[in-house]
């Protein structure tokens, strides 16, 4: 059996594998990876200090890994077990469309949606994703952005919209004049 270890030496990281040969010695392999963990660990420094929730998933919806952004998003604990992601969603349906996108097209832009944070209160997020490989599987890799108060204050634009409208409407049926005026001017 083949067994693989990482050895860390004067600044250096090598991967390490032995195995034996059929003739009952050792192969011994040894591969400076320095360059590659470094590479990892800026990644992973860039992703966990992105403003934007970021989650790798599976495509049935198994988390595999999330950023903190997300996890503030969502309510959840560091340390705490990630639930499915098609979980989340106020209404299943939304999720069933999401992942047909994605598999059919490849990736989703600006999906808005509304979802629920571990504690059961609704947000309104907007999902940019991007089916991937990971480890040889398709995987979904999403950024995901809390537009609750922007879709607030659309909704009350659009409430006070209608009551101008119903104002002026009701204006317009009167024959004589009407003038409004402020008590406080």
């Amino acid at each position: 059996a083949v067994t693989r270890t990482e050895v860390v030496n004067e600044g250096h990281v090598y991967d390490v594998s032995a195995g034996p040969t059929p003739d009952g010695g050792v192969v011994i392999s040894l591969t400076d990876v320095t360059d590659l963990k470094r590479a990892e660990e800026r990644l992973l420094t860039l992703l966990e200090t992105s403003p934007l929730g970021f989650i790798l998933t599976r495509v049935d919806g198994t988390p595999l890994m999330a950023n903190g952004a997300f996890r503030r998003m969502f309510g959840i604990e560091e340390g705490e077990r990630l639930q499915d992601t098609g979980s989340v969603y106020s209404n299943p349906k939304d999720w069933d469309r999401y992942v047909d996108r994605v598999m059919t097209d490849g990736e989703v832009a600006g999906y808005e949606v509304s979802v629920k944070r571990l504690d059961g209160k609704p947000i309104w997020v907007s999902v940019s994703s991007r089916l991937v490989d990971y480890d040889g599987d398709q995987a979904i890799m999403a950024f995901i952005e809390d537009i609750t108060d922007r879709r607030v204050a659309q909704i009350r634009l659009a409430e006070s919209e209608r009551r101008g409208s119903l104002l002026r409407e009701a204006l317009d049926s009167f024959s004589d004049m009407v003038i409004l005026y402020d008590r406080e001017e």
